[in-house]
């Protein structure tokens, strides 16, 4: 049950924010539906990160999101880019958000 002080955090991809990676709108309809009678605030973790829109895409290596916060998986592009710190500074980023 929503208050009028409840806020959620939604992804700006999923509003329709040009944040993708490829700098495309792909507007997930069901979670528009979903946030209608809610107060939200988009974020974009990556770009809270420092990543740059458009970026190549990136991809958890050897293991889980779990994994990669404990230092034992990665976050690379196909070409080999490591975003890995980008990627925990925006989670870290997106947490302090959801906090305040």
């Amino acid at each position: 049950m929503h208050n009028q002080y409840s806020i959620c955090l939604v992804s700006a991809c999923l509003v329709g924010l040009c944040t993708r990676y490829d700098d495309q709108s792909k507007a997930d309809y069901d979670c528009l539906d979903q946030i209608k009678k809610t107060n939200w605030i988009p974020v974009c973790p990556e770009q809270l990160g420092g990543l740059p829109t458009p970026r190549e895409a990136a991809y958890i290596v050897g293991g889980d999101g779990q994994d990669v916060l404990a230092g034992k998986a990665k976050v690379l592009t196909k070409s080999g880019i490591d975003f890995t710190v980008e990627f925990i500074r925006g989670a870290e980023q997106v947490l302090q958000i959801a906090r305040s």
